[in-house]
């Protein structure tokens, strides 16, 4: 396997999880609930910056090869540690940020790992067909 198939391949799951957010929120128009809509979307569009984030910091740190310093892997591990301290901390206060379903709040979260799921059996279906 050689790195460039894992970026497309990480590229691929962040792309599928904006469609697997966009499908949710549309089904969720079918509830005609504005509280469910925005639950769902907030979920999703929360988890994608943070997936997007985290994918950034990753492949800066594993480019920064040759001599890298106890110092940096500090700085990278406070970076990741912010990165999912602000999805916590806005899960935590929705309620007070925003009027919106939490089912449906949660539902908007998983749209990462759907996707990651969706991948999954891309790539288990790629191999036997």
């Amino acid at each position: 396997m050689s790195v460039v198939w894992k970026i497309s391949r990480v590229e691929s799951i962040e792309r599928t999880s904006i469609y697997v957010a966009v499908a949710l929120c549309v089904g969720s128009l079918l509830f005609v609930s504005l509280p469910v809509t925005v639950g769902v979307g907030a979920g999703g569009f929360i988890v994608i910056v943070n997936f997007h984030w985290l994918k950034r910091l990753v492949e800066r740190a594993m480019t920064k090869g040759g001599g890298v310093k106890k110092a940096i892997y500090g700085e990278y591990f406070l970076k990741m540690l912010l990165f999912l301290a602000v999805p916590c901390g806005v899960i935590y206060f929705r309620e007070l940020l925003f009027d919106l379903n939490p089912f449906a709040f949660v539902v908007g979260l998983s749209t990462v790992f759907i996707a990651i799921c969706v991948e999954g059996l891309r790539g288990v279906l790629k191999k036997t067909g």
